[in-house]
């Protein structure tokens, strides 16, 4: 409807389609993807979207790539307003998914080779709610895989998803980069969170409280496979309840200074207002197994509930 209504916007070749001009899809509208197409985008263009997106393509699936060897599309933005569903895709070469809204669905989709465009602070950037990403391949993108602002709650469910090799640019970020969460909890569970090994200032997991007071972190990290990263799960600020359990954290060591950083598990606090419980870890060949930082405080295990924790290496 979109080519044959402008067709210096979008070209339509069969199943294949060419954007030329950005997209905007307006609040009491909707898109919908229902088949298996390919999408190339112009150098530079972005898709708005403040109405409704379904992309439910079947399981063979769309693609999304740059129109032109070499450059990159301007990527994704999700108004406050939007209502996001996205299936069975793959999104390469572009700026990334910029998540103004709460309602975001993403399943079985690959995310590779995203810049900074749309989104500047990862791959996939949220801003508020609950939205939930599983069963993904998040892979070589120039920033964080998914990340969350300091200043905003967010309450994501991160779970199944294989995550390799991201924050390419090598810059001080890990590859979950989250914040703050309000009431409701932070979920990661079930992922694999793979470093590349030649980055040596990437981390696996961060969650931070910078805003103090009146902020909080709610968070459970389970299930996970955490390797080959600057440091694996690092939690730090005020006002934490946080369960670690079950995770295998391995050979996060790549910078190899154990002065600044290095740790299977890192906990720092201002305060005594951090509560975080580890269960079941088995934590091997990183610098450091566990470390804590000024008043950072973790429960390893008691008398009456056993920590069965493993150390190695």
């Amino acid at each position: 409807d979109i080519a044959l209504a402008d067709s210096s916007t979008l070209v339509k070749n069969g199943t294949s389609y060419t954007l030329l001009q950005d997209l905007t899809i307006a609040e009491n509208d909707a898109l919908e993807v229902t088949e298996s197409i390919n999408l190339a985008i112009a150098e530079g263009v972005r898709i708005t979207i403040d109405g409704t997106l379904n992309w439910n393509p079947p399981t063979a699936g769309a693609t999304v790539d740059a129109l032109t060897a070499g450059t990159t599309y301007d990527g994704f933005w999700f108004g406050q307003t939007s209502n996001i569903n996205i299936t069975n895709s793959s999104f390469i070469n572009g700026g990334g998914f910029k998540v103004t809204t709460a309602n975001f669905y993403m399943e079985n989709c690959t995310v590779m080779y995203m810049v900074s465009g749309a989104s500047t602070g990862a791959a996939i950037s949220l801003s508020r709610g609950a939205p939930v990403i599983e069963n993904n391949l998040i892979m070589y993108n120039d920033l964080p895989a998914i990340a969350s602002g300091a200043n905003q709650t967010v309450s994501a469910t991160i779970r199944g998803n294989y995550i390799e090799g991201n924050t390419k640019s090598n810059q001080n970020r890990p590859q979950l980069n989250l914040s703050i969460t309000g009431t409701d909890t932070l979920r990661v569970i079930n992922n694999d969170i793979i470093g590349d090994v030649t980055l040596d200032k990437v981390g696996g997991i961060a969650i931070s409280n910078f805003i103090g007071d009146g902020a909080e972190i709610r968070a459970i990290i389970q299930g996970n496979t955490i390797e080959n990263n600057r440091y694996g799960i690092t939690i730090s600020g005020s006002n934490v309840n946080a369960l670690i359990k079950d995770n295998t954290i391995e050979d996060n060591n790549t910078q190899g200074l154990p002065n600044s950083g290095g740790s299977g598990i890192s906990l720092q606090s201002n305060d005594d207002t951090q509560t975080v419980v580890a269960r079941n870890n088995y934590i091997k060949g990183n610098l450091w197994g566990v470390t804590l930082l000024a008043k950072g405080r973790i429960d390893l295990g008691t008398a009456d509930d056993y920590g069965h924790n493993t150390f190695s290496q």
